[in-house]
């Protein structure tokens, strides 16, 4: 259960981010893009005609963003390409792709002698604070996580006490019920099941009191019969009544007996048997 929140949370993240982002980026083609198309173009007038490479440092040194200027007078490049581009001459054609991106969201200007100046943002360093930022989140969905599983284990834990004393009384064990901890659904089932338990066991000790009167009551009309088929003549017929009234009687003794074992408190007739007979 702590996992299926787990998932939840995550998806209900996912789906919030997505949406928020969708939002800010119709935000960004709606408002921001023609601000900061304006802002472009008072950096570019900044900058002089031709560039000033002096200027394009500086400017790049006071704000987080990158410049990158093309043209016949002036070369210039605020950050250097990575070294795995270098490394696999691909320089040219990462850059042009990057250009193009740039183009596509209105962060190139083309100036009147000729030079292309490229705006973009500067990635942000990866300093102590941003992997310290990273790791505190972890803790925070770590921390988060061993909270909701405590908070669910405890609000499930009726469940445990339900299913131990189910099966206590699953064994005929009936004298300890289970125990309501809380006054909610679980604990409302657990005070049920402790009713279902004490109509079973009401039923089970009316049917048990049953036995008991019928067998006693059995045994005075068997014991009259035996006398009275003790008095008739000796005969085949004499012999197999006494047999099956023995039968009889000794079956009203063993439920008599094994009703007296079940109660638990009876006094036992102790005598030697003999095991091979």
């Amino acid at each position: 259960m702590v996992a299926l929140f787990v998932l939840l949370a995550l998806a209900t993240s996912a789906v919030f981010l997505f949406g928020l982002q969708r939002a800010l980026q119709g935000g960004w083609q709606v408002y921001a893009r023609p601000l900061a198309s304006d802002y472009l173009d008072r950096l570019t007038l900044e900058l002089g005609s031709p560039p000033d490479a002096a200027r394009a440092a500086a400017l790049v040194a006071r704000l987080p963003i990158t410049l990158r200027i093309e043209g016949p007078q002036v070369q210039f490049e605020s950050q250097p390409p990575p070294k795995w581009r270098r490394r696999h001459g691909t320089q040219e054609h990462e850059f042009d792709t990057a250009a193009a991106d740039h183009a596509a969201w209105g962060l190139v200007r083309q100036t009147a002698d000729g030079h292309r100046i490229t705006f973009g943002l500067a990635e942000p360093g990866d300093t102590w604070r941003t992997r310290g930022i990273g790791w505190l989140t972890l803790a925070v969905l770590l921390a988060l996580t061993a909270i909701a599983y405590t908070a669910v284990s405890r609000l499930l834990r009726p469940l445990a006490d339900i299913t131990r004393g189910v099966q206590a009384y699953g064994r005929g064990e009936f004298t300890t019920p289970i125990a309501v901890r809380r006054r909610d659904e679980l604990g409302d089932l657990a005070a049920r099941v402790n009713t279902m338990a004490e109509s079973l066991h009401g039923m089970l000790d009316a049917k048990r009191l049953l036995l008991l009167a019928i067998s006693h009551e059995l045994r005075s009309p068997l014991t009259r019969a035996r006398l009275h088929a003790e008095l008739l003549p000796e005969s085949g017929e004499r012999a197999a009544l006494l047999h099956d009234l023995a039968e009889m009687r000794d079956l009203v003794t063993d439920l008599l007996e094994s009703e007296r074992l079940a109660e638990g408190h009876a006094a036992l007739q102790r005598e030697p048997t003999d095991l091979a007979a």
